[in-house]
């Protein structure tokens, strides 16, 4: 049974461009990794003490088409929760944070990366995944679903999404031979430890405004056709922006001193409504300066993790071996090794 999501039901009111950039990034660089140019062995995630780059680059390739396709289906529907509600620049922020701890952790636990590499963006996925589900959890997903000869649509909640991620994550850890399987679930795991770990630090910029709205009348031309296009915007309305979610609701007027409101997407009730930008949009460099912090970090850790458990020492060859003459040595078939397959996450 295949699953593709095709549609999500959030009416953003901001581009997100930075989000079809790593679209596009991880879309080109499959062709050449099916050519032969962009090999897993040398850039895939694997126990290298000396090769740093394997954290960031893993992030970019996959194991098949089927594998490119789920990544890029679940990244267009839950990035675009993240990056309309962060903006662009956090959004790289997330999605380096999630990245590097899904390698991290995934160093740290997993022994099969001495030898076999993983690649995959499903790390940086989970992390979007709890983001979306920590913001917007009764948002509607639809799926295209084909079985057999079955084809339909489904829809799903993005937090029951969450929990059928996580379980089956834990499930296959825990009551599984997980060594054995090609799938990497402490990257999934990683992944999602990134993603709670930004949700703390964005909420932690956002506590004073969580239970308020903001009300803005939409700018520009791509807002209003957003909103005119799904019928959500009469003309003479205005927009009101839960702080919570960033979820849009269309009023006639503008709501008056000691109207409650409640969001429709995550349920929280306010009566307190700010004019024009919300005031955690103004402090997000300080946000942004905290996500760096943590990227480091991250990036630290991975780092330190490719040193400590699995590293590949060098033997010293027998002084023997040296000096033995080549007249005297007969001439021997090396076989060559098998290639070794990918694990994708």
């Amino acid at each position: 049974m295949l699953l593709f999501p095709v549609r999500l039901k959030y009416p953003y009111l901001k581009p997100v461009w930075a989000m079809l950039v790593m679209l596009f990034v991880m879309a080109a660089v499959f062709p050449l990794e099916i050519a032969g140019f962009v090999e897993p062995e040398r850039w895939g995630l694997m126990s290298r003490a000396n090769e740093p780059w394997r954290l960031m680059t893993h992030m970019f390739l996959h194991g098949g088409f089927q594998h490119l396709l789920l990544n890029l289906t679940f990244f267009a529907v839950f990035g675009q929760i993240v990056n309309a509600t962060l903006g662009s620049r956090l959004f790289v922020a997330v999605c380096l944070v999630c990245g590097l701890c899904s390698a991290a952790l995934e160093l740290l636990l997993d022994p099969r990366l001495a030898s076999i590499p993983s690649i995959g963006f499903s790390g940086v996925l989970m992390g979007l995944v709890v983001l979306g589900c920590a913001w917007v959890p009764r948002i509607k997903v639809r799926f295209v679903f084909w079985f057999v000869f079955m084809l339909g649509f489904i829809e799903f909640s993005v937090w029951s999404l969450a929990a059928t991620f996580l379980v089956l994550d834990v499930s296959a850890i825990v009551f599984t031979d997980w060594m054995k399987e090609g799938s990497a679930h402490w990257g999934h795991l990683g992944g999602v430890v990134g993603g709670l770990v930004c949700f703390a630090i964005v909420r932690a910029f956002r506590a004073a405004e969580l239970r308020g709205f903001v009300v803005r009348e939409p700018k520009t031309l791509l807002q209003w056709s957003i909103l005119r296009r799904r019928k959500r915007l009469a003309p003479g309305g205005v927009c009101v922006l839960c702080l919570h979610c960033g979820f849009p609701h269309t009023v006639k007027e503008r709501p008056g001193a000691g109207a409650e409101l409640k969001c429709v997407s995550c349920g929280r009730k306010g009566t307190e409504f700010l004019e024009g930008d919300p005031s955690f949009l103004r402090r997000r460099r300080l946000c942004g300066w905290v996500l760096l912090g943590c990227l480091i970090a991250a990036l630290a850790a991975g780092f330190l993790s490719q040193r400590a458990p699995h590293t590949n020492r060098q033997r010293a060859a027998p002084a023997a071996e040296h000096s033995t003459s080549s007249a005297s040595a007969a001439p021997k078939s090396v076989s060559p090794s098998p290639a070794i397959t990918p694990r994708v996450k």
